[in-house]
């Protein structure tokens, strides 16, 4: 009998992280997504990717305290989105501060732009994209904390 649960274990494993590695790559479908919260429910099945995977994924390890280095690796994307916001907010706010001397310069698809409210206009669009972005991710992260507490109660 132990046999047979140390295989299921094993199938399960590897089952857990081929669907892992397709959930990183965007690939996974609902269903397969499903599976993979299933089997990282599962807390006998270890390993560092599974527990990567279950800290993106929003499950909490019963007994575990994730490291400082787990946890800075699952907000690198959100500090990427806060940096790359940061950046362009001081570059638009330099703008308008600052008087125009007529050097402001953007490309798009190679091509040189130079005129000031058109430059303006993009960094606003851009900056829109941005707070669409966050946004998008908020109400994921949201979601999917409802689906764990769910799934627990």
């Amino acid at each position: 009998m132990n046999r047979i649960m140390t295989t299921t274990l094993s199938a399960d494993r590897d089952e857990a992280l081929a669907l892992v590695e397709k959930y990183f790559d965007g690939a996974t479908s609902l269903a397969e997504e499903r599976r993979l919260r299933v089997l990282l429910a599962d807390m006998r099945l270890t390993g560092t990717e599974l527990d990567e995977a279950r800290a993106v994924m929003g499950f909490a390890l019963r007994g575990k305290r994730s490291t400082a280095s787990r946890r800075r690796h699952s907000m690198l994307p959100a500090v990427g989105v806060a940096a790359s916001v940061a950046v362009a907010v001081t570059v638009f706010a330099t703008m308008l501060t600052r008087p125009s001397d007529g050097n402001v310069l953007m490309y798009e698809g190679g091509c040189r732009i130079t005129d000031t409210h058109r430059v303006l206009s993009m960094v606003d669009s851009d900056l829109d994209a941005f707070g669409a972005a966050a946004s998008d991710t908020e109400q994921q992260i949201s979601s999917e904390l409802q689906e764990i507490s769910a799934m627990w109660n």
